[in-house]
């Protein structure tokens, strides 16, 4: 009775499955449907270099990464690992923090270092010192001085140093344009090559020179008295300060970015005499010193990025720096009104043409005003295990080939969205089954759809939450309905104002993995919901969100502008489950440093539900990760997620009793003898002749899956004539 039960309540779960074909693009094959594997775990390396470690030894299947310089001439010659051609969807900088002086004309709360406002310093906005948002006009010397120091910096960035270092792994990058959206980039820019000579020129250019000789340099805002002390025809200037080292932050978890600050610390300290406060650390030690305390000077930061090139309106924009919260996307706190207008005039391009103008506009003045430094790129190759691996319990897969990794444009094979590998990679021989293992660099400091921020964070919230399109694997400038079957493009009247939307027609028949229904209340809610938490990974393109309009299953996202990036902007908010999250604030009133919904965790409140191709599944409890901190997390495959057609018309009735063969209809015949065979561990040798039709999804086992994939087509008609295969 209880096996009934469970079987006819997963039957009415997997009848909201959708079904979709198989596509092939001129760059490769992907599917829609899957899972293909029951598990994927996510393992724990450390850095880089100790997961390329894992990946070599065959602890997991592929990394969140891309191939290691030094493992590209061994893994060529290696059979038991595929490497593919990457570039990535992405870059690295150098963040530059332009309210600490002097890598900005300011110093936020009165802090260590730097000197305090003087009455000839123009701050324009806002009046309170403390609030320290001072906006680039150079108008007042610091101001012009601290540019200077930037440029100084510009021309210390020895991109050559870091290619060569880690030779074929590294594109360098003059601006933010990464190779793979290459036709965004303005020639014109403002380029800094490297140069020592020319970075001490700009240092005392800008008035920081060592004005006593003690082999340090100091500053001077008096211009007249710098240039004539400098010329030998006048005194020591006076009101000389010392210039607060600079604190910079270096990412040791990426051995690039690690090599990128330690190269930048030896420049500074040892050939331009400015002293640095030098640290070295994991992604959890220094990340928090330039997205939640602001109190770095210099951070080796990097970004992944979509197919537009909004980053110079989101990373930029005076809006963006929410200063004092955390986690503001313009954590460099560059302030410029100028390029507020140039930047919200780029987003609001209804047409390329003139997002290209104002973008090409943008990219002259902040790489001018050197507000950031792009570093590099990285490309060369990503990797996977070619065979399945030795592990105990799972020797019916070993040895068997990978099959279906897909080598995304921008993502390799970790992917964009919820990564294509991971529901259509399977082994050889098997239509379903077995363990993807994938190797995450660093491990989450917290899983969240709201208010994790990390790229490791969402490496694993991805296969659990969904936007409603998602881009497509192989070219990045298409997106594809997903949870939809289609969206278009449009326009609303906004009280005069013509604005942006999206129309989608969401499929009705999306569940949660608590099997409860998606409608258009639970996206018009996420929308809201994110935009109101000021959701950390999200809150970019939510800011301009105004309002849904719901009619049936048709939902018009609006806009409360006009923009050509509207697709890109739906494609980066994933929806939530109104039942669970409503009754939770999306704020923590009182505290203006901790945006987002603290309290409530899904992880710790075991509610980590969305639409995803896998679940949390632990204790019985759907919701509940299993996981070790910092060494493994584990889901499970989702049973209701997109399913491709099987045979389930395999028993009929002749004579009274039931044999194998196919009567036209998936009917009750089929479905009993799938329940009576359930728990076959090894139906082809158990029951050479009910066990291998019983398996359905032919996983070799008898299970839930094949009593759902029977239950999902019960009372279809048509397959006297046979049954495609599961490819097709």
């Amino acid at each position: 009775m209880k096996l009934k039960f469970l079987a006819i309540s997963l039957v009415l779960a997997i009848l909201a499955t959708s079904m979709n074909a198989t596509t092939v693009s001129a760059q490769g094959t992907y599917e829609k449907y899957g899972p293909r594997v029951k598990d994927l775990i996510f393992n724990v390396g450390g850095d880089v270099t100790k997961e390329a470690t894992m990946l070599e030894n065959g602890l997991i299947d592929y990394m969140d990464w891309a191939v290691p310089s030094g493992k590209i001439p061994s893994w060529s010659t290696n059979p038991d690992i595929v490497m593919e051609d990457y570039s990535e969807a992405g870059w690295y900088e150098y963040d530059l923090n332009l309210q600490m002086w002097p890598i900005g004309h300011g110093i936020m709360d009165g802090g260590d270092g730097g000197a305090a406002p003087t009455a000839a310093m123009n701050w324009a906005f806002p009046l309170s010192w403390d609030l320290g948002s001072y906006w680039i006009d150079y108008s007042d010397q610091r101001d012009v001085d601290a540019r200077w120091f930037r440029k100084a910096l510009a021309y210390l960035t020895n991109r050559g140093a870091i290619s060569t270092a880690f030779e074929g792994t590294i594109t360098p990058m003059q601006t933010f344009i990464f190779p793979t959206i290459g036709g965004w980039e303005n020639p014109s820019a403002p380029k800094y090559p490297f140069g020592i000579a020319e970075a001490k020129a700009c240092l005392d250019s800008g008035g920081f020179m060592d004005y006593d000789s003690d082999g340090e340099r100091e500053y001077c805002k008096h211009v007249a008295q710098r240039e004539a002390w400098k010329a030998g025809t006048g005194p020591v200037p006076s009101d000389v300060e010392e210039i607060p080292d600079i604190q910079l932050w270096s990412r040791s978890d990426d051995p690039p970015r690690q090599y990128a600050g330690a190269m930048l610390r030896l420049y500074l300290e040892d050939y331009c005499n400015v002293d640095v406060d030098y640290n070295e650390g994991s992604y959890s030690y220094c990340t928090p010193h330039a997205w939640d305390d602001y109190d770095y000077h210099i951070y080796t930061g990097g970004w992944g990025w979509g197919s537009m090139p909004d980053m110079y309106e989101v990373l930029w924009h005076s809006e963006r720096d929410i200063y004092p919260q955390t986690d503001g996307d313009n954590y460099n706190r560059y302030h410029r009104q100028e390029y507020d207008v140039l930047a919200s005039a780029f987003k609001s391009s209804l047409d390329l043409a003139t997002a290209k103008s104002y973008l090409d506009q943008c990219q002259m003045m902040l790489h001018d005003d050197v507000a950031c430094i792009p570093l590099y790129t990285m490309s060369g190759y990503v990797a996977h295990r070619a065979k399945y691996g030795d592990f105990v319990g799972e020797q019916k897969y070993k040895d068997k080939t990978w099959l279906g990794f897909a080598n995304e444009q921008g993502y390799g094979y970790y992917g964009a969205n919820f990564g294509f590998s991971s529901i259509n990679a399977h082994p050889a021989d098997f239509q379903r089954g077995g363990t993807l293992r994938h190797g995450l660099v660093a491990k989450p400091d917290k899983l969240d759809p709201i208010d994790s921020e990390s790229f490791y964070e969402a490496m694993i919230l991805s296969k659990i939450y969904e936007p409603l399109i998602v881009r497509h694997p192989f070219d990045t400038t298409t997106y594809l309905p997903w949870m939809c079957s289609s969206f278009s493009d449009g326009t609303w009247d906004n009280n005069g104002r013509t604005c942006s939307k999206l129309t989608v027609n969401l499929l009705p028949n999306v569940l949660f993995h608590d099997n409860h229904l998606v409608t258009p209340a639970d996206v018009e809610f996420s929308y809201g919901y994110a935009k109101a938490a000021m959701s950390v990974s999200e809150f970019a393109v939510l800011k301009e969100y105004d309002h849904c309009e719901i009619s049936g299953n048709t939902i018009a996202i609006c806009f409360n502008t006009t923009s050509f990036l509207v697709q890109s902007w739906v494609a980066g908010v994933s929806i939530i489950p109104k039942h669970i999250w409503e009754p939770y604030p999306p704020t923590l009133p009182g505290d203006p440093r901790q945006p987002g919904s603290w309290a409530f965790a899904p992880d710790e409140e075991d509610a980590l539900i969305g639409t995803g191709p896998f679940k949390c599944f632990k204790d019985g409890v759907t919701g509940r990760i299993d996981k070790v901190e910092g060494e493994y997390y584990h889901l499970v495959a989702n049973p209701t997620y997109f399913r491709e057609m099987v045979q389930p018309d395999f028993a009929t009735l002749v004579g009274g009793a039931v044999t194998p063969g196919h009567s036209g209809r998936v009917d009750i015949d089929d479905f009993s003898m799938v329940i009576l065979k359930y728990g076959h561990l090894a139906p082809w040798t158990l029951d050479p002749v009910w066990g291998p039709i019983a398996d359905v999804n032919k996983d070799y086992i008898v299970d839930l899956d094949d009593i759902m994939e029977t239950g999902a087509r019960f009372g279809q008609t048509g397959y006297v004539n046979g049954y495609p295969s599961y490819y097709t």
